[in-house]
């Protein structure tokens, strides 16, 4: 097995999720460290945590998947998402993955889920994580 790179080099750009808290949301690279965000044109991941309050896990879960299946996961550029539930049940995991940056913040812009997000919001506490592409594993071809 061997890591199929991904060689451009990243670039600054501008992220104003309404699920990034308010004092991340603008020039991203300062809330991750000076690290710049990545081209637009580049693979993108996001894994967000997300801290249950007190609620039983499985209306975030169920919120989580509404909004997926209703909305995030017919916008263009959305390859596929998972959902983890963490073996304590306090913790809920989403791995996105999307074409691009420019993508992601095109579904971002026109998302029609905003009540959704804010019911999400009272029952847990949102971790974001941005996350570019820069190394892809595949298993041996047999």
């Amino acid at each position: 097995m061997s890591c199929t790179e991904i060689a451009e080099e990243p670039i600054s750009a501008e992220v104003n999720s309404p699920l990034m808290p308010t004092w991340t949301r603008g020039r991203v690279e300062d809330f991750f460290s000076g690290r710049p965000m990545p081209d637009h044109r580049r693979s993108i991941v996001l894994i967000n945590t997300f801290r249950l309050k007190a609620e039983d896990p499985a209306k975030l879960i169920a919120l989580l998947t509404k909004v997926t299946e209703e909305s995030v996961g017919m916008a263009p550029g959305f390859r596929g998402a998972t959902l983890h539930l963490s073996l304590d049940g306090e913790r809920v995991v989403m791995y996105a993955h999307w074409q691009s940056l420019a993508q992601y913040e095109a579904m971002r812009a026109g998302s029609g889920s905003t009540s959704a997000i804010q019911e999400i919001m009272e029952i847990a506490i949102f971790e974001p994580g941005m996350f570019e592409v820069v190394c892809e594993f595949q298993p041996p071809d047999m």
